[in-house]
């Protein structure tokens, strides 16, 4: 079973790839060229996944961590470092295929795992 931190750290991590959803509500080709406001925020809630990440690594919950392919950390750190440090140098193809075709899936396992963390602690209680 997840540590409580963990599951929180999980919770704010979906609320994170819904906000990256709606911000690209209007197409993330769209978001992404919006340069004024969508992109950068876009780009700061990659950075926070990647803060959240840290915590539950840190915190060495091993079973948090089974969420997350080795890949898709490696990727949100690789992108909250460039983000960071080398902003110019972004790929906002890869952004896009990431909000397009992974952080779904990983919402998806995100918001199961959490389910079935709180669904446990109920059996356990009763």
């Amino acid at each position: 079973m997840f540590k409580k931190a963990s599951v929180e750290r999980l919770k704010k991590i979906s609320q994170k790839i819904g906000a990256i959803f709606k911000n690209c509500e209007n197409g993330i080709s769209y978001a992404l060229k919006d340069e004024d406001t969508l992109q950068g925020a876009i780009m700061m809630k990659f950075v926070n996944i990647d803060e959240l990440i840290k915590g539950i690594q840190k915190n060495d919950d091993l079973e948090a961590l089974k969420i997350f392919s080795e890949d898709e950390i490696r990727a949100f750190s690789k992108t909250r470092n460039i983000a960071s440090h080398e902003y110019e140098e972004i790929n906002y193809e890869f952004i896009e295929l990431a909000i397009k075709d992974h952080l779904p899936y990983l919402k998806e396992k995100i918001d199961n795992a959490v389910k079935s963390y709180y669904e446990n602690l109920q059996n356990q209680s009763s």
